[in-house]
């Protein structure tokens, strides 16, 4: 007998098992079976929806960050240069003017 021939056997065998009434409940389990799994699978795309939005909002905040950082970063290096050499020119002895004879 081939698999097929006895997956048919297999199967009137088991309608013959059942009555009536428990086909239907089956029937009844096989699709709230059915529409429970296509609810779960559309909540498993909304959430991985929301996880690939929530991602990329976390990857522009955090380029925001970076780029706020380099700016104060940049801004603090360019006021201590400024600072430096502002105190450098009034520390720095003065030169003579041309011409004026240094006693």
């Amino acid at each position: 007998m081939k698999l097929t021939e006895r997956m048919a056997t297999f199967l009137d065998e088991k309608d013959e098992l059942l009555s009536p009434q428990e086909i239907e409940e089956e029937k009844k389990w096989e699709t709230e079976f059915q529409k429970r799994r296509k609810e779960l699978e559309r909540e498993k795309l909304k959430l991985e929806e929301r996880k690939r939005q929530s991602c990329s909002r976390l990857e522009e905040l955090n380029n925001r960050w970076r780029n706020i950082e380099l700016r104060r970063t940049s801004r603090s290096n360019m006021r201590r240069t400024a600072t430096t050499l502002s105190s450098d020119e009034t520390t720095a002895p003065a030169l003579p003017e041309r011409g004026s004879t240094v006693l």
